[in-house]
């Protein structure tokens, strides 16, 4: 006979593993600190290229603004303000990083840790059952 306890608990596992599982799995092998770190350390590369990117299709597009100008203190203010503009835009894109890192690795945590006590109560369920003559 069929024990719906054990089917509906096998279920709740294998749909886990399957829409969660290997997310999870990744992100219980790091330390919170170390899957932080990893996570910050990515956007500050994402972060400068794009930055990169975006700044020189800006200074393409003003190059002859940029020709125009003789006072070099001129050119060297507009440095300035894309070096301000960089430094604040990647502070706040790593408090963002840092934050949402941080509600993924304690979402993971928790799931996993849901995951790894069904699997023990099925496996409790499956003991009992063995030490009973069977399977029920």
């Amino acid at each position: 006979m069929l024990n719906n306890d054990k089917i509906k608990l096998m279920t709740e596992i294998s749909l886990y593993e399957k829409q969660m599982g290997k997310q999870s799995f990744n992100i219980k092998d790091y330390f919170k600190e170390d899957y932080i770190s990893k996570a910050m350390i990515k956007s500050f590369f994402g972060f400068s290229f794009c930055f990169i990117l975006i700044l020189a299709i800006e200074l393409l597009y003003s190059i002859q603004i940029m020709l125009n100008i003789v006072n070099v203190l001129d050119v060297l203010n507009i440095f300035i303000g894309f070096i301000l503009q960089y430094i604040i835009g990647l502070f706040i894109y790593e408090l963002i990083t840092w934050y949402i890192s941080k509600k993924r690795y304690e979402k993971a945590v928790k799931a996993y840790a849901v995951y790894i006590a069904k699997i023990k109560i099925l496996y409790k369920k499956y003991d009992s059952d063995v030490k009973q003559g069977g399977t029920k």
